[in-house]
């Protein structure tokens, strides 16, 4: 094993610690290397730390790994001081050896997470990055230090797709430079879910294009058409007689009917799925049960991708 494997190792980390505040399809990219964390470090207990509602993906990922959730999105919100103390309370329940920064784009939650685990040894992707000084007034009303809170930088091309830059990571703690592709697993319970949908929509397993048209509303530039999808799942059925299941949220609802009406002005027939919140296991299964995918680029994808 190279030296540089043996040396991150040494200590023998019992306990890792992944924060990831980011979206679904950055957790489901993250998947290969959890697995092949777990796989040559059994003794290892992962703990993954997700904003509230990304955990709905536990189902799918090796069952070891344990879900701390928070209800931080740095992304879209000013930081809240009692919010941050909650997740601060709930990180002194526990105690890792080492902390993984995944995220390329580190945000302050990422700091806050490095700054408070001083116990641990902490690993950022990237170079060294340093608290704004927009946030430093509230590290310091938390206790915690403003200085930059890692230990060690792995280098990465910043071009690089998000995989790459674990295989990256991964070279660096086992001194491997595979890792497999994110693949999820889905458990019959949901693949039962699924087949009763599909009973109930007359559609086969094996035969019919899954079509996600939503999934965009804080990305509109990433958002396709409505025509668009109505034109494809249209051009679907008159050419192969391939039908098209046409899912979304519930809260989806208004892009989904849209789509739907315009496929049938093309006399088309598309049948409909509405999820809801803690749905994302059933979507999976209908997704492996799908002949194709056809979707904006979004957290489905990724998810239909790796089933």
């Amino acid at each position: 094993m190279p030296l540089k494997a043996q040396t991150l190792m040494a200590s023998h980390p019992k306990r890792i610690f992944l924060p990831r505040f980011d979206t679904l399809g950055d957790i489901v990219l993250l998947e290969g290397l959890l697995k092949s964390l777990q796989q040559s470090f059994p003794q290892v207990k992962l703990t993954l730390l997700v904003r509230k509602g990304c955990e709905d993906l536990s189902p799918l990922f090796p069952k070891s790994i344990e879900w701390m959730t928070t209800e931080l999105n740095p992304y879209s919100d000013l930081p809240d001081a009692s919010q941050c103390e909650k997740l601060l309370d709930q990180l002194s329940t526990g105690e890792w050896d080492l902390v993984l920064a995944t995220s390329y784009n580190r945000t302050w939650a990422d700091h806050l997470v490095a700054a408070r685990l001083t116990g641990a040894k902490r690993l950022a992707l990237g170079k060294p990055s340093e608290i704004s000084s927009l946030y430093r007034d509230l590290f310091t009303r938390l206790g915690l230090s403003v200085d930059c809170p890692y230990d060690r930088f792995i280098p990465v091309d910043e071009t690089s797709h998000e995989t790459e830059k674990y295989q990256s990571l991964w070279r660096e703690l086992s001194g491997k430079s595979k890792l497999p592709e994110p693949r999820l697993s889905v458990p019959e319970t949901e693949k039962r879910a699924a087949k009763r949908i599909l009973d109930e929509a007359d559609l086969k397993s094996g035969n019919f294009c899954l079509c996600f048209p939503a999934g965009t509303q804080r990305v509109p530039i990433k958002a396709w058409l409505p025509e668009r999808f109505a034109e494809i799942i249209t051009w679907m059925e008159r050419k192969y007689q391939l039908p098209s299941l046409v899912a979304g949220h519930e809260s989806e609802a208004d892009c989904i009917q849209s789509v739907v009406h315009l496929a049938q002005k093309g006399k088309a027939n598309p049948r409909i799925w509405l999820g809801k919140d803690g749905q994302i296991p059933t979507f999976a299964a209908l997704a492996a049960a799908a002949k194709m995918y056809v979707g904006n680029d979004s957290g489905p994808m990724h998810i239909a991708a790796a089933v």
